[in-house]
């Protein structure tokens, strides 16, 4: 209406697209229960293969990713 003012803390415009998890979804394909569980026991098997060979090597990766991951959180 003429007489209002716009309330700038409540914009439904179509310009202010929000992104829902469905839409994510449909940007970014999901892995199989299968193809999931096959990099995560490939990922586990490298890594003890690797603490074998140099205990401070996998104990820095681990860290670093740990680090990585509850930044991303």
């Amino acid at each position: 209406m003429p007489g209002e003012q716009s309330d700038p803390f409540n914009n439904n415009s179509a310009s202010a697209q929000r992104f829902s998890g469905a839409d994510l979804y449909s940007i970014i394909p999901r892995l199989s229960p299968k193809a999931g569980l096959t990099v995560f026991l490939s990922v586990g098997l490298l890594s003890f293969l690797l603490s074998q060979y140099n205990y401070l090597l996998i104990h820095t990766l681990i860290e670093l990713s740990s680090i990585v991951l509850l930044t991303a959180l």
